[in-house]
């Protein structure tokens, strides 16, 4: 799987890593929602503290919310977020 994430910051830019990146998180948080019926903000319970491409700014910052949660990467210039629900957006 981190091949494939290695390609495509060669082949495609950042801002599609950051996503698929971001989808990560986002699988992760409602994998753990499932088992423990509560999100989290850490990274380590998670299993998403080792950065998995060298490329790409690491770790997420992730924040509980009252409507779920939001993870955050922090690039260069732009951020880009993802919450509960899968919705993208850059800031």
């Amino acid at each position: 799987a981190e091949d494939g994430i290695r390609d495509s910051v060669a082949s495609r830019g950042l801002g599609d890593v950051y996503k698929r990146l971001l989808r990560q998180v986002y699988f992760r948080q409602r994998n753990y929602y499932f088992k423990n019926e509560r999100y989290t903000a850490s990274l380590k319970e998670l299993n998403l503290k080792d950065r998995p491409i060298e490329s790409v700014p690491w770790p997420p910052k992730i924040m509980v919310t009252p409507s779920g949660w939001e993870a955050e990467l922090i690039g260069e210039d732009r951020s880009m977020y993802i919450r509960k629900d899968g919705k993208v957006w850059v800031n």
